[in-house]
């Protein structure tokens, strides 16, 4: 039966006056544009794209069955080095025999002697590959491609109104500069959606209007409305430090389907957290499996013989699900109930397997616990203000330990209890339950802890030797573990070794190397060289020898996007040095605290002396995770004067 939809497009933006057209033809390309060498608004670019633009719309198939999202796309690309060659090959995955491309056609410009010469895209060119059964690829090559050529082309994809993702998210920004970006979208009145606008660029055109349409619904005429969305000069998306997912910072256009509104019937894909909450309860493959507790009878009685301790019984559970299922990679936040006896007799799982899994043990155990819905820092920002389930990718426990919210993972054996993974570690997320159901944050107290100490005697000719010990906590300890049971004691000396090349080892220890509970220790017997420098009579010592902070991570001169620290920080160093005989100390760096705005941050250090022994103290604490772009000036200066303090040294003199 042929369907028959009925849409209001929701647009969340503010329709602008009538702009400048962009006077971009297929096939015309300015021979100036070939001459160029540099691009002028950016000279470190490989390529410029030109122009970008993406023409929706919906269409029925010849015999009127499917309906389908036509994609037409334009694009021209200045290639200026040998680095963007590969801007000349095309590839798009296609995911089903219902989905396809066609209408290819391209052409590459170069100037050579002074003349324009024109080399065509040709089919021997365009490739399709089938990559399974279900999936294959379309890709072509522009032609003849060097240094300076101009790439010109066109492709349309159709792809069946009901698959995931459609319409497609429309991004402005690139790795490249981009001088046009354009989306235009006629959207017939079949379906409701919301649009999400992200990014920091300002739209240069942003317009809509409503005309009458040539798609007809069995006879009945339609209209839709038009919609164009351009920004102009948009600079590249360069890699940046310090943020949960570069997707979220990239200015961009996604729809989010609200309603699809038949002739015979009505379809809601309720954008409210409310509803998604009642439907994940009554979804065989997450509510019903949270109530499958049965299978875990016999582990809990176990389990609860072994200790009273809440802490104790939570690792005991973790520890119990790991060696039942292991983790198979597959990042997931549901369970196939029809699959369940299987994994467990496989046992092997998916992340939803194993953290459902262990959620059902604990209820099983008689503690309340509940899910929590996340997306993957990988995966991009969830919305608070509308329910794009698409944004949701993974599930944890949940429980309230000491009026606190305590998570639960069971994929990764060297979480301590209530830590999460990192890649979990993104803002918010969503707690499932019939009547507490809320957002909850997911940022961690759990540190990226390093505290280090040292003891060393200082001889006359300069050699240094002594101890070092360091303790990693929280997630640095995590990093640690993880190193010596993957790649071993060996290899995590090699590191050590590598990364300080001015200790001469003699021996070391580690300790705690299992035990999530307590910080990771490396114990080292050492020498140093190269932190003291003898002229004359005149003796100079780096006090923070190996554990200065030498390189400010926050390079640029200011920052659009806000920071992400991903968890808190916390470094200090404690020092003991013994001073030679016959020297006396002539100047020592002044005592210094300071402070980031808001109590986000402190950074101490003082030097003193007591009979020639020298003692240093060093501490760096960031407790705020999350801060805005206007704290980025404050954040480089804050890193600054802590490189420029611990590059001071203190000035010995010998008696005579």
């Amino acid at each position: 039966m042929k369907q028959v939809l009925t849409i209001i497009f929701t647009v969340l933006l503010f329709f602008g006056t009538k702009a400048q057209e962009k006077p971009i033809v297929f096939g015309e390309v300015d021979p100036g544009i070939v001459s160029m060498k540099v691009y002028p608004n950016d000279s470190s670019t490989d390529a410029v794209v030109l122009y970008d633009l993406a023409n929706v719309n919906f269409e029925y198939d010849k015999y009127n069955i499917d309906l389908y999202v036509k994609y037409v796309y334009h694009r021209r690309i200045k290639i200026l080095k040998k680095t963007a060659f590969n801007l000349a090959t095309v590839t798009n995955q296609i995911r089903s025999k219902n989905e396809f491309v066609k209408n290819i056609k391209g052409f590459t410009y170069n100037m050579v002697d002074g003349k324009l010469i024109i080399d065509k895209l040709n089919n021997d060119m365009i490739f399709f590959k089938k990559s399974s059964s279900h999936t294959s690829t379309s890709s072509f090559i522009l032609p003849n491609v060097k240094e300076g050529s101009v790439i010109d082309f066109m492709y349309e994809i159709y792809t069946p109104v009901h698959y995931p993702n459609n319409p497609k998210t429309w991004a402005f920004q690139g790795k490249n500069p981009i001088e046009w970006s354009e989306l235009k979208i006629s959207i017939p009145n079949f379906y409701k959606y919301k649009l999400q606008l992200g990014g920091y660029l300002p739209l240069f055109i942003n317009e809509a209007k409503i005309e009458n349409s040539d798609l007809k619904i069995e006879g009945k005429s339609t209209h839709e409305t038009h919609y164009r969305f351009v920004v102009k000069d948009a600079p590249a998306f360069k890699d940046i430090d310090f943020v949960t997912n570069e997707t979220d910072f990239i200015t961009k256009i996604g729809f989010g389907v609200e309603s699809d509104n038949q002739l015979r019937s009505y379809k809601p894909y309720n954008l409210m957290y409310v509803h998604l909450n009642e439907g994940l309860l009554e979804t065989n493959t997450f509510g019903t499996a949270l109530k499958r507790t049965g299978l875990w009878k016999n582990a809990a009685i176990q389990l609860k013989k072994q200790s009273k301790d809440t802490t104790e019984l939570i690792q005991l559970a973790k520890n119990h699900i790991r060696s039942t299922i292991k983790w198979n990679k597959k990042v997931s936040m549901y369970v196939d109930c029809s699959e369940i006896k299987k994994v467990l007799k496989r046992g092997e799982g998916s992340s939803g397997d194993m953290n459902i899994g262990l959620i059902c043990l604990l209820r099983k155990m008689g503690f309340e616990a509940n899910p929590v819905i996340l997306g993957t820092r990988d995966n991009g920002k969830i919305s608070e203000e509308y329910a794009f389930l698409d944004k949701f990718n993974y599930i944890v426990g949940h429980m309230r330990v000491n009026d606190k919210d305590y998570f639960l993972d069971a994929t990764d054996e060297f979480l301590s209890p209530g830590m999460l993974p990192i890649n979990c570690l993104n803002h918010s997320g969503y707690l499932v339950h019939p009547t507490e159901n809320r957002f909850i944050s997911l940022e961690t107290n759990d540190k990226d802890q390093e505290i280090s100490m040292a003891n060393f005697k200082i001889s006359e000719n300069g050699e240094m030797n002594g101890n070092v010990s360091k303790a990693h906590g929280g997630y640095n300890g995590l990093r640690f573990r993880k190193t010596f049971k993957e790649e071993g004691k060996e290899k995590l000396i090699e590191n050590i070794k590598n990364s300080r090349p001015n200790w001469k080892i003699k021996r070391t220890i580690f300790e705690n190397e299992t035990d999530n509970l307590k910080s990771f220790e490396e114990k080292h017997e050492l020498s140093l060289i190269d932190y003291i420098t003898l002229v004359g009579d005149m003796m100079y010592l780096k006090p923070m020898i190996s554990e200065a902070n030498v390189v400010n991570e926050f390079k640029e001169k200011d920052r659009m996007y806000p920071i992400d620290l991903t968890y808190p920080i916390e470094k200090s160093f404690t020092a003991i040095y013994e001073l030679p005989k016959g020297y006396q100390i002539v100047e020592i760096p002044k005592t210094i605290s300071l402070q980031l705005p808001d109590g986000a941050g402190k950074f101490s250090y003082f030097i003193s002396e007591t009979e020639s022994v020298l003692s240093v103290f060093s501490k760096l604490s960031i407790k705020k995770v999350h801060h805005a772009a206007d704290k980025y000036v404050s954040f480089k200066d804050f890193y600054d004067k802590i490189i420029q303090k611990h590059a001071e040294q203190v000035v010995l003199k010998k008696v005579k």
